[in-house]
Parts: C-alpha cells; structure tokens; sequence
C-alpha cells in the first residue's frame, strides 16, 4: 500500500478506504450504491461510522491526513513544505521528541501534494512500530 501511495499521481478514493482498513480494521464498501456514502464494518462485524459519513479522504486533504496522524500516531508533530522549486513535488516529515535530543522521524520527499506527502509520511512512521500490519 505505500508502495501505491509513493506512484499515485493524485488523489485517489480507494485508496483512501484501503488506508483507512489497514489501520483501524474498518472495512468501507458503497452503501445503496452510492459511492459518495459509505459505511464500514469493524472485526466483529459492527457497523461503525465514526461520527463521519464517509472513509477520510487521507489523498486528498491535508486536514484529514493530519487527522490521519493525530489518530494514529498521538502526540507526533508534523510539517509539510515545497523545495525551492514548487515542481520538485512536496516534503513532509512527522516525528516525535523524547526531550532535546532524541527523536524518531520520518520523510517524505516528492510527492505531487501535500496530502500525499503527509500520509506517506505518517504510514512509513506506522511501518517502524513493531506491532503494524503487513497491510501497509
């Protein structure tokens, strides 16, 4: 999945859902046909919603991929930024401190918004906890 992530090109809705279910195990599927509402349904078989109507569009806005990272990754802090020249594509990085000196962190580099770059971010950072799924 972060492999699909680093060659999207753009925003991507499936996407989005497949990141959503690697991460909180909810599984998101069209509800009446509709592709805008979707619903999903957790391990046991609960119908979740998470007080939204929809799987979060981690792709293609910023604020949900740093709702992305405040969910998953509490406490971490984050910045996304262009290089001198805007065609290079976005960076972004997350870390988190333990006092002045030590840190983990994670980049990004490259990636045509700033969505993209934070998400690819936050799930390469979720890739370094032992405990992640072999879905990312």
């Amino acid at each position: 999945m972060v492999a699909r992530l680093r060659e999207t090109e753009g925003p991507d809705r499936d996407l989005d859902c497949q990141i959503d279910t690697a991460i909180y195990r909810i599984e998101w599927r069209p509800y009446r046909d509709d592709a805008r509402m979707v619903w999903g349904h957790g391990p046991d078989g609960a119908v979740l919603r998470h007080g939204r109507e929809i799987c979060p569009a981690v792709t293609a806005s910023l604020d949900a991929a740093q709702a992305l990272l405040t969910r998953a990754l509490p406490g971490w802090s984050w910045q996304v930024h262009t290089e001198s020249r805007p065609e290079a594509g976005f960076c972004a990085a997350v870390w988190r401190s333990w006092g002045r000196t030590a840190y983990q962190r994670h980049v990004a580099e490259a990636l045509p918004t700033p969505a993209l770059a934070l998400t690819f971010a936050v799930l390469t950072a979720l890739l370094d906890d032992p405990e992640a799924d072999d879905a990312l």
